[in-house]
């Protein structure tokens, strides 16, 4: 029912509006031209306006980008240039260095002088290189005078190295300060033999806080399992007591009295070689001779039985600052 009201209402409405005139149809159809002709009308100003809006404002952003364009050169330039470079560092040719002069010591007029006296290439007997070393001493105080032994040795095996101690006769011409570790028993006894320090573990403590006052160190062996704690203090110096150079030992007296006399330790370095002092220059020709003579017996008892062929390679002499001469290791 409803869908036949609704055909016989759409039929009423066309037979009203076939009964209108046709001129006001044809009005209607005009001023519907008129509107749509003005909406596009405007609608193509506005786009016109936009347009040129665009244009000028192309044309006021063409300098600016005149203006980045050399930048961007630039930046395209610049990875060029760190091209080259890193060419160019690939295409240096190798340093080359220039061979080192040798290391050449300065030496004072004065050793020229006392050098001249003295044959490079000649071995000297040990009287006339004592002798020599007496003549070209160049220093104003009373120097040392110093034997060095290059032996057939090979110091890597520890039973090839030399450690001993020779007594030289006629002293070594110095003052030596002796400090003796032990129990309290023998403490009269090694103070009456020279010891300047005498102690146990009061001298052991005292040590420890800083006291260096000596030049050796002696103890008893019931002392070393306490002198232990002293090992980082007199070890690095080299005066740790050792059974070796009869540091450690039961008759303290006698030690003393030798070290006081004239005791020398006879070690050899990492080179093989021995390097140590005989005496003073004041104690004349004949007494240093006499030391020379016993650390050279006392260095050739203590050979180790590994070494073959010829124990001693050479030697030499020399006083402080002054230069060597070369001894003949036949005629020692």
């Amino acid at each position: 029912m409803a869908k036949k009201e609704k055909k016989e209402k759409t039929s009423e409405k066309e037979v009203q509006d076939s009964l209108k005139d046709p001129k006001e149809k044809e009005k209607k159809k005009d001023v519907k031209k008129e509107s749509h002709s003005s909406l596009k009308a405007s609608n193509s100003a506005e786009a016109s306006h936009d347009k040129s809006k665009d244009i000028r404002s192309g044309e006021e952003n063409i300098p600016k980008l005149r203006k980045e364009a050399p930048k961007e050169k630039a930046k395209d330039k610049e990875p060029q240039k760190e091209s080259k470079e890193s060419t160019e560092e690939i295409e240096e040719k190798p340093k080359v260095h220039k061979p080192q002069k040798p290391h050449i010591k300065k030496r004072g007029k004065k050793y020229k002088e006392a050098a001249k006296l003295i044959e490079k290439d000649k071995l000297y007997t040990p009287e006339e290189a004592i002798d020599l070393a007496l003549k070209t001493s160049i220093t104003k105080f009373d120097s040392s005078l110093e034997v060095h032994f290059r032996l057939n040795i090979k110091p890597e095996q520890t039973e090839q190295n030399i450690r001993t101690v020779a007594d030289l006769p006629e002293g070594t011409g110095k003052k030596i300060k002796v400090a003796a570790i032990i129990s309290s028993q023998k403490e009269k006894e090694t103070k009456d033999a020279g010891a300047d320090v005498v102690g146990s573990d009061d001298l052991i403590s005292k040590i420890e806080k800083g006291f260096s006052d000596f030049d050796i160190v002696i103890a008893t062996p019931d002392m070393m399992g306490k002198i232990g704690r002293l090992g980082k203090i007199l070890g690095t110096k080299g005066l740790m007591p050792n059974p070796k150079t009869e540091t450690v030992t039961d008759n303290p007296g006698r030690v003393v009295k030798m070290l006081k006399k004239g005791r020398v330790e006879l070690k050899n370095d990492k080179f093989g070689i021995v390097h140590t002092s005989f005496g003073k220059i004041s104690l004349g020709k004949e007494k240093l001779l006499g030391n020379f003579k016993a650390l050279a017996e006392t260095l050739f008892k203590a050979k180790p039985s590994q070494v073959k062929g010829q124990f001693l390679k050479s030697a030499a002499i020399s006083t402080t600052m002054g230069p060597s001469v070369k001894i003949d290791i036949n005629k020692i």
